[in-house]
């Protein structure tokens, strides 16, 4: 008698991609300020609220992160389309259709970027 193959897809090649995408922007969160004109609060209560400093003295030092800078430099090599769409995706709120929109492409076309970036990002990493 024949087995059956399971209809459940294959496990997602790029899933440490996503899971280190994701890491990287929460890590980049705390270091831009993507607000217009005057921020509403200080950098330094922003991040003492969020809790990613370490207050020395008079120095403020924001925690090393070696992985998300590692991700960063990577993010920065890639073509140009991928990595605005990885940018739009994962620092900017608002829908994908929204974000497309802002790159003057579909949804489709979009989340295809978007997947091929995370398999640009597999073959550097591998």
């Amino acid at each position: 008698m024949k087995r059956r193959q399971s209809s459940s897809r294959a496990a997602d090649p790029t899933a440490f991609v996503e899971i280190r995408l994701s890491h990287w922007a929460r890590w980049a969160r705390v270091r831009r300020n993507f607000g217009l004109g005057f921020p509403t609060e200080t950098r330094e209560n922003k991040l003492r609220r969020e809790g990613a400093y370490v207050y020395q003295g008079f120095q403020t030092k924001l925690p090393d992160d070696k992985e998300a800078e590692k991700t960063e430099q990577a993010i920065c090599e890639m073509p140009v389309k991928l990595k605005e769409v990885v940018m739009k995706y994962y620092l900017q709120s608002g829908s994908v259709l929204q974000k497309a929109d802002e790159l003057n492409m579909s949804r489709v076309t979009f989340h295809e970027y978007l997947r091929m970036a995370k398999y640009w990002l597999l073959g550097k990493w591998s």
